[in-house]
């Protein structure tokens, strides 16, 4: 086979692999502008050290709104360890 004939080969190949991919499946979402997180998380506390807030607005303290948010949010998840 001829250098000319592996390449067109790889080439051809390498798009199947390409156009055979299926697109990402998303693995997560949440909507962390509705009050609704206690009822769906489980939060399991350490023994002393541990803060969560899942309905947390940063805007208090300071931190914009994420350029992407849905209509500027500023609502997320706050984990605090070791306090």
């Amino acid at each position: 086979m001829t250098l000319r004939a592996s390449l067109v080969n790889f080439v051809g190949l390498t798009l199947v692999a390409v156009l055979a991919t299926p697109a990402a499946a998303q693995l997560y979402t949440q909507n962390f502008d509705v009050n609704n997180q206690l009822a769906l998380w489980t939060v399991n506390n350490g023994p002393t050290d541990e803060n969560v807030n899942l309905f947390f607005d940063y805007s208090t303290v300071g931190i914009p709104s994420a350029p992407n948010s849905t209509g500027g949010s500023t609502r997320g998840m706050k984990l605090q360890a070791n306090l």
